[in-house]
């Protein structure tokens, strides 16, 4: 008896997108669409297991290459997708969407407010640089430390034999 998930009903279509990979963006085709997946056109196919973003207008669906073939490949969606929405991308959607497009920007010449990863970085690299300066002052002192008392050592026998050679 076998335990393997049947086929989801899959609908034909033909939608130009972009496609967002580990290569960058490029056109693609759209050829058919379940609630769970589609399979794409696109040259070159991005890498077995890798994820993808599938743009079509307002609508973004982001998923995994689970298999190739030739330039056709099948993409298994994080979420669930709504073919009627995809079909018409003039519409604004109906449900939230994840499109980079539509964040906010910054304004032109300022810098975009990235969250306090930055902050602690430069904070971390600052300790960092203090504690190895710290490092280098201990190990001078202690080699210092340590030439000195060679050089005393050394020095100590022929300055007793010096001191008494001299009358006092």
């Amino acid at each position: 008896m076998s335990h393997k998930r049947a086929r989801e009903t899959r609908v034909t279509v033909s939608l130009k997108a972009r496609l967002k990979s580990d290569m960058g963006w490029g056109d693609s085709q759209i050829c058919n669409v379940s609630s769970r997946g589609m399979m794409v056109r696109h040259i070159p196919p991005p890498p077995l297991g890798s994820y993808v973003e599938v743009c079509r207008g307002p609508f973004s669906i982001v998923g995994r290459v689970r298999w190739i073939a030739g330039d056709r490949f099948g993409v298994q969606s994080l979420e669930d997708i709504d073919l009627d929405e995809l079909k018409s991308p003039g519409r604004e959607p109906t449900g939230p969407v994840s499109d980079r497009r539509s964040r906010v920007r910054p304004a032109a010449g300022q810098m975009a407010q990235v969250p306090d990863f930055w902050a602690r970085l430069e904070a971390s690299n600052r300790l960092a640089r203090q504690l190895q300066f710290l490092a280098m002052a201990l190990g001078g002192m202690t080699v210092a430390l340590i030439l000195t008392q060679l050089i005393a050592a050394s020095l100590s026998a022929p300055l007793a034999k010096v001191a008494s050679a001299l009358p006092i």
